[in-house]
């Protein structure tokens, strides 16, 4: 039996890997850096959007007290990190990019919520075999 819990905990961590690997994909389009903290604050916020298949998640709620015990921070670093994330984003990536992506113009930045459903929509789009 230990043998089989073994064998579904190992899937489940590959298909967690997986997947993240291609929301980085998704936000390197976006021209996050892949490096910044914020961007996996972000990345950890698409997961957990995805995974749940909701479109009224409040992160504030359900993802951010996930993010404080993974990475030993608070709430203020976690705002501020993700905010410096999307300002890099938005700053290095072309208006057409953006707008293409998000099926949407900016008049401003795109907010956490645009981000992450932009990616899951686009996550399952490739999904169903529509780039």
């Amino acid at each position: 039996m230990e043998e089989k819990n073994q064998v579904i905990s190992s899937i489940i961590i590959n298909k967690k890997s997986y997947l993240e690997s291609i929301i980085f994909d998704e936000l390197n389009y976006l021209n996050f850096d892949l490096q910044h903290l914020g961007t996996n604050f972000i990345k950890d916020c698409i997961y957990k959007a995805y995974i749940s298949q909701n479109r009224y998640i409040n992160f504030k709620k359900e993802v951010f007290p996930y993010i404080i015990n993974e990475y030993h921070t608070n709430y203020s670093n976690i705002k501020f990190n993700i905010y410096y994330a999307i300002n890099y984003s938005y700053y290095e990536s072309p208006e057409e990019l953006l707008s293409e992506y998000f099926n949407k113009n900016f008049t401003s930045k795109p907010v956490l919520k645009d981000i992450v459903y932009g990616v899951v929509d686009h996550i399952n789009k490739k999904a169903e075999g529509n780039p």
